[in-house]
């Protein structure tokens, strides 16, 4: 006869059942991914984010015009250049200080290296990893990058995600020499909400506010964080 807690442990060491609809939703994202670029190893605040390549002649540098901006001093303004032709992805290092290396190879200047998934490129002291085309581990470190820059009530950025973003906007605005204007705002009245109704409304009216900011005023190249 078997004992209560051996019947317990058998319950509580049951294979979960996997939700066939979520995994195939992540399967036909990782379909759609395009090849990306994920920072491995560089600033902080960057280490894991993706700059999917859509289109040919992506310049990896230290500029802030760069399609692929790192703010390190270690990579070249213009460090190297990626060329995608037919879903295939090359890299030209455009004679770097510091060289491109990929997988401990040093690039020959100026000749294109075919990139193949999980290639990790050496620029500097900052490292990157290539993922091809429809390659699930897109959909996965995307996630995993964005839940840690958004904030969880409001689904907005988060303060990670503006000291990010912010920095690279001063960084842009100042080269190129264009307006950049910061507003900060406060919630009159919000204490008061909250000591009234409880901390619940106070969160409803924090996404509420956030949702309308959001959907009408937050504009294409502006940035909304809490």
């Amino acid at each position: 006869m078997s004992r209560p807690e051996d019947e317990e442990e058998s319950t509580l060491d049951k294979t979960s059942v996997v939700q066939s609809e979520t995994f195939k939703v992540r399967l036909a994202q990782a379909g759609q991914a395009p090849p990306c670029m994920v920072l491995l190893v560089g600033p902080a605040s960057a280490v894991g984010r993706q700059w999917p390549i859509e289109d040919t002649d992506r310049i990896l540098g230290r500029a802030a015009t760069a399609h692929i901006s790192v703010d390190d001093r270690s990579v070249s303004k213009s460090h190297c250049k990626l060329i995608l032709a037919g879903g295939d992805v090359s890299i030209i290092d455009l004679e770097s200080t510091n060289k491109t290396v990929v997988n401990g190879r040093v690039l020959t200047p100026l000749v294109p290296q075919k990139l193949a998934s999980n290639d990790q490129i050496k620029t500097g002291n900052v490292i990157f990893k290539f993922l091809e085309r429809g390659n699930i581990e897109t959909v996965s470190t995307g996630m995993t990058y964005e839940k840690a820059h958004t904030d969880a009530l409001t689904g907005i950025a988060n303060r990670g995600g503006l000291n990010t973003r912010g920095a690279e906007s001063f960084r842009r605005a100042e080269l190129l020499g264009v307006p950049f204007s910061i507003i900060t705002f406060d919630i009159d009245h919000f204490k008061l909400v909250n000591d009234s109704h409880g901390h619940p409304a106070g969160d409803f009216v924090l996404k509420e506010i956030s949702r309308i900011i959001r959907e009408k005023l937050i504009r294409e190249n502006d940035f909304f964080a809490r």
